[in-house]
């Protein structure tokens, strides 16, 4: 970065001058690392005038000829381009919301908002290339299946470069595996020839049945663009599950035993397992009907809903909504920016948001402590009858409301305190908030007293 650009970001840090002059100035600076103006206007001139005058010899015959070519020459140009963009995008992400946000304090939330903006052009990256592979006019598909012996409670493994991987049910100590290949590119001998080169091997060890393709490595001017695997599998109930999988949905039955599920950019749904179930997702929606033991989640870019928990909950999720239902056992809960809903927790709640609206509501005396922070956002908390509890509530900007017997103050103009004791006191309620409303109530649903009917008017007497 120039000297001058510098000097722009501390005049901004030092409150010299405000985010829009530094746009200015920086839009007059412009990018030394780009070529002069005028040397770049000025050799396109000489490139148009030489292609003119070699357009006046030939007659313009050569005009198709030299259309395609530049055609090529752009679209070879680009595809070589692509690897260093995303690379660049990459590799500057890291580094973006740290100089933005030291550069221009005084702008809220700058730093995210630019690091998302450079998220999405790594997202349209990469759609780029899918769309590019996907026009590719020649395809190949081709079907491979197979059997092998499973034991009772032996771990099942199965993973994908790129594809959906789906699971049923049956009563054999056996598992079916159903795999479909579609290759894609611009040559059909090269397209089919590398599609029957794809070999879905599968290896036995003790305890464990691992299913992986194994796909020849592609080079740089390769005729194959693009490559995809589903899996379809039969397996028994009693079984623990590894799946791995990439630009596909994981869908998957109800099990006896355990899970671990890795997916980036797709859904994964699962019925769910008696054991722990431990998911990593990018960009996709997680839904779980059950988890008899622990449940953890982390996800960047989608949605987390989860119903039923025998053990702990410990879930992470970077700009989705987090919804858990009927938790056993202790939940904690770590987002930014997304909408949090627990029902019926039964054990000790934790919660840290960078923004969004918060709601936790057990139907249960509270037993074990909570501890609630949002930055940016309001926070419904139920407290029902007979909870014996101390309520510590902070706002920072924003309101606070209650039907409970607690004392509220107000410590300045924006900020209140809740303060209180509840059936004497016992286990913690701690609710922090940056900027938003705090409503805490008492049991949501109330016995509403009946309207009574009034008497039917009498009769007017025969005449």
């Amino acid at each position: 970065m120039k000297e001058e650009r510098m000097k722009v970001l501390e005049m901004i840090q030092d409150g010299k001058i405000t985010a829009g002059d530094a746009m200015k100035l920086l839009d007059a600076l412009g990018d030394t690392a780009e070529e002069p103006q005028g040397e770049g206007r000025q050799r396109r001139r000489n490139g148009n005038r030489q292609r003119q005058r070699r357009r006046r010899r030939t007659g313009g015959a050569d005009i198709q000829v030299e259309v395609q070519e530049r055609i090529r020459e752009a679209q070879e140009t680009l595809r070589e381009a692509m690897p260093k963009a995303r690379r660049a995008v990459r590799e500057a992400m890291p580094n973006v919301n740290r100089i933005v946000r030291e550069a221009t304090r005084s702008i809220p939330d700058v730093g995210e908002i630019v690091q998302e903006a450079m998220q999405t052009a790594s997202e349209a990256v990469s759609k780029w290339t899918e769309d590019r592979d996907r026009k590719h006019p020649e395809k190949a598909v081709r079907q491979q299946v197979e059997t092998t012996p499973i034991q009772v409670s032996d771990r099942l493994s199965v993973r994908t470069p790129r594809g959906h991987v789906t699971s049923k049910i049956w009563d054999r100590d056996e598992v079916k595996i159903d795999a479909t290949i579609s290759v894609w590119g611009t040559d059909e001998e090269a397209v089919n020839a590398f599609a029957e080169q794809i070999d879905i091997q599968v290896r036995r060890e003790s305890g464990a049945v691992q299913i992986q393709p194994q796909v020849p490595k592609q080079k740089k001017d390769d005729p194959v663009r693009s490559v995809r695997i589903d899996f379809e599998l039969r397996h028994p109930e009693k079984v623990d599950l590894g799946v791995r999988a990439r630009h596909g949905n994981i869908t998957l039955p109800k099990i006896d035993g355990a899970a671990t599920l890795n997916n980036n950019r797709g859904k994964t749904i699962f019925e769910g397992a008696s054991g722990n179930i431990n998911v990593k997702q990018n960009r996709g929606d997680v839904v779980v009907q059950h988890a008899g033991g622990d449940f953890i989640a982390n996800n960047n870019r989608g949605s987390i809903n989860v119903d039923r928990v025998g053990g702990r909950v410990v879930a992470k999720n970077n700009r989705g909504s987090t919804r858990l239902k009927n938790i056993t056992g202790a939940t904690t809960v770590q987002a930014n920016r997304g909408v949090i809903e627990i029902e019926n927790p039964e054990s000790s709640v934790m919660i840290k948001s960078r923004g969004g609206k918060i709601a936790v509501r057990p139907h249960k005396p509270i037993g074990d402590d909570y501890a609630i922070q949002n930055k940016d956002g309001a926070v419904d908390l139920i407290i029902p009858d007979g909870s014996a509890v101390d309520v510590h509530g902070y706002v920072g900007r924003g309101r606070i409301q209650t039907d409970l017997p607690l004392s509220i103050t107000g410590v300045s103009r924006t900020s209140q305190v809740v303060t209180g004791q509840l059936n004497g006191g016992g286990t913690k309620v701690a609710v922090e908030l940056g900027r938003g409303d705090l409503s805490l109530r008492s049991d949501e649903e109330r016995d509403v007293p009946e309207t009574p009917t009034p008497p039917d008017p009498p009769e007017p007497p025969e005449k």
